[in-house]
């Protein structure tokens, strides 16, 4: 009916978005199209709200311009992605899901403009009042002349606020302060990336052509085979088994420790408490809470033993989560949802990877049909240069961690209504595909990942939008061309998105089994869901 929304549930929704996260305070916000009240304004200058704004901006365009667009916008069913005949012409293949909305007539629009300039009034009123810069932009021009007068302003707004808080010096001493609060980044344990954000695309490929070299065995050197889709999954598996040994809960197999870790465990297993040695198909493993009975008393054994291990700094203080996540036997995989399987135990996240535990994700394939029904093209997401693991570089349409409580499709159409903002149909649509897994060698142990993908046919002429703001951009790609830029530039793509990829042109007929390296690649695209190769 065009009625607001309540201002007080408005408010609670402001701040579970922004409020407190380590993303606001490291990044700051943008808030659009809010306060849309008098009341909103003057509830977000209250202590204890953290909602003052550095500046206000205001753009304005003539009453007929707006008239003009308003009367003329349509919005597509499928996306939601809005259209105009004259300043934004539609697709021919999205003209038949176009909508307009019946409550858009020119004298319910005037009455909009009427009671926005009134709550603007009130609005500005009161922030001005309260001593927060405001400028108003002509917006009836180029886009780009009143961008660069907006970012003119905010950089002038951003110098004051700097020598405010007392020039560069503080503020390089506020962020190493920030930094070391932050929540830790996980590639730490993930596959490293090729190339930092800052470096020149020159040096950064040269950089890959060396480590390309160093992955190169002394046959692929004979016969020159060594392809770029080879080397992408081979450096995701990196490791040399003899440096680990298992880690077991009960006679369970539920990851690995280095040897270096083992060392900071024998003390403990001498007790025989926390832990012990034991045989483990004739090679020696560590064994977690071994007089325990049940998840519980397990649990709150390992618990005391990582307690320890943080004290003795061998897991840094700083990386604890205080977050408790499942271990369960290796072979069993991933069991999440209200009917998963009880866990041996829970541990802390930030032990998890010293133990070895593997860890799980989802990501999803979005592909367009060309005219012989099969896939042609595929969306391919750039991460946000804000994101703390892997920024600005290529990824799946959907990707993200997998939680405990949920199982995988749960997740997967969570993520797809977060990140791409996908509608039911679609989501509806979604198959399995398998999984993509591999186990790579990190400075705090042995990371194994297992990845359940996901393929989903998006119908022509819809684009994926983000609404978590996690994708810089999403670009349609000729699926040749995909592979092509991972066989070529691999250090543009986050590495286990490049298997994913990969993973999806081997299964749909892109990549045949003449190409050099397939069968080891069919390999190594499930080795973390392996435990042979490491006994």
């Amino acid at each position: 009916r065009g009625a607001l929304l309540p201002d007080e549930f408005i408010m609670q929704l402001v701040e579970e978005c922004v409020s407190g996260s380590w993303d606001f305070n490291q990044n700051g916000w943008v808030l659009d199209g809010f306060p849309r009240s008098h009341v909103q304004a003057c509830e977000m200058l209250q202590e204890g709200h953290d909602l003052r704004p550095d500046c206000v901006i205001v753009l304005e365009r003539p009453d007929e311009l707006i008239k003009e667009f308003s009367l003329g916008r349509m919005t597509d069913s499928a996306t939601g992605q809005i259209f105009h005949p004259t300043y934004a012409p539609p697709p021919e293949q999205v003209q038949p899901r176009l909508v307009w909305r019946l409550d858009d007539t020119p004298e319910a629009i005037s009455t909009r403009i009427k009671d926005y300039k009134t709550s603007v009034e009130s609005i500005l009123k009161e922030l001005s009042e309260r001593d927060i810069p405001i400028r108003t932009f002509d917006n009836a021009r180029s886009e780009l002349e009143t961008f660069q007068e907006i970012a003119d302003f905010v950089e002038d707004i951003g110098r004051e606020k700097l020598e405010k808080m007392g020039g560069k010096a503080a503020l390089h001493r506020m962020l190493e302060s920030e930094s070391a609060t932050a929540p830790p980044p996980d590639e730490a344990t993930d596959v490293e990336v090729i190339c930092d954000p800052d470096d020149e695309t020159g040096a950064c490929m040269i950089r890959w052509e060396e480590e390309k070299e160093s992955l190169a065995t002394e046959e692929d050197m004979k016969e020159d085979v060594l392809g770029g889709l080879q080397a992408a999954v081979r450096r995701c598996n990196i490791y040399d088994p003899q440096d680990f040994v298992p880690v077991l809960v009960e006679r369970s197999q539920v990851g690995f420790v280095s040897k270096v870790f083992l060392d900071e465990l024998l003390p403990h297993s001498a007790l025989g408490r926390a832990c012990d040695l034991t045989d483990y198909n004739g090679r020696t493993a560590v064994r977690l809470a071994p007089g325990a009975e049940g998840p519980k008393a397990r649990t709150e054994i390992v618990a005391a033993l990582v307690e320890e291990l943080i004290r003795d700094g061998v897991i840094p203080e700083k990386a604890v989560r205080e977050e408790l996540q499942d271990v369960r036997p290796m072979t069993s995989g991933f069991r999440g949802g209200k009917d998963a399987t009880p866990a041996l135990l829970r541990m802390e996240r930030a032990a998890m990877i010293y133990f070895g535990v593997p860890s799980f994700g989802i990501h999803v394939n979005g592909w367009v049909a060309g005219e012989d029904g099969r896939p042609s093209h595929i969306w391919i997401g750039k991460r946000s240069m804000s994101k703390a693991t892997y920024p600005g570089l290529l990824d799946q349409m959907v990707a993200g961690g997998q939680p405990a409580d949920i199982t995988f499709m749960e997740n997967v159409q969570k993520e797809c209504e977060e990140e791409a903002s996908l509608p039911p149909e679609v989501v509806s649509s979604i198959r399995p595909a398998g999984l993509v897994s591999y186990r790579y060698k990190t400075r705090k142990g042995l990371s194994t990942k297992v990845l359940a993908t996901f393929d989903v046919q998006v119908p022509q002429g819809m684009t994926p939008i983000n609404g978590d703001g996690e994708v810089e951009e999403f670009s349609l790609m000729p699926i040749e061309d995909a592979i092509e830029s991972i066989r070529s530039y691999l250090p543009l793509w986050k590495p286990n998105s490049a298997l994913v990829m990969i993973d999806f042109a081997m299964r749909h007929g892109f990549l045949s089994p003449d190409e050099p390296g397939f069968s080891e690649m069919a390999h190594l695209l499930r080795a973390g869901v392996s435990i042979d190769s490491l006994r």
